[in-house]
């Protein structure tokens, strides 16, 4: 388990660089920006604050003495909720700097965000109970993926309007 709370602690500081090139971005583009990329950036940002949290709810949890298959369930919930309460209600917001690329960029995003929710769903159910820190891991690991993508989109399109 020591291997994961290490793995959980690197994840958090790569999201806590997202968080950080947000607050960049936004402070010294926040006047060129238009909606769409102030919206990905938002996204971006969310996204980071959510992998923060989803790695360290466990060791939270297991820092109070919740035993192990109980931390995975009541993280897995947990998240899930805070998925659905965050992610969801931005999900038009979120579609308006991703319309404005692809569709196959559209695709991207919201298959890397049902590989965020499947591993959470499938802890809950009582399925793969000896794979849930491989299915938590593989949820935060998209979730990076799923920021990087639109900080990554956010870049490309600020860099492409000051050519």
């Amino acid at each position: 388990m020591i291997d994961h709370i290490t793995l959980y602690y690197v994840l958090a500081q790569i999201a806590g660089v997202f968080v950080g090139f947000g607050a960049l971005i936004a402070v010294s583009e926040q006047k060129t920006m238009d909606k769409a990329e102030k919206n990905a950036l938002t996204g971006c940002v969310m996204i980071g604050l959510f992998v923060i949290i989803g790695a360290f709810f466990p060791i939270m949890l297991m820092s109070f003495g919740v035993d192990s298959p109980h931390v995975w369930t009541i993280s897995a919930g947990v998240i899930l909720v805070l998925d659905w309460i965050t992610i969801w209600p931005q999900r038009d917001s979120l579609m308006l700097p991703i319309r404005e690329r692809r569709y196959g960029d559209a695709a991207w995003f919201f298959g890397l965000e049902a590989m965020v929710e499947l591993p959470l769903i499938l802890i809950l159910l009582p399925v793969l109970d000896d794979h849930a820190i491989a299915l938590y891991s593989t949820m935060l690991i998209v979730s990076l993926f799923q920021g990087a993508s639109l900080l990554m989109w956010l870049v490309l399109d600020l860099k492409r309007e000051s050519d």
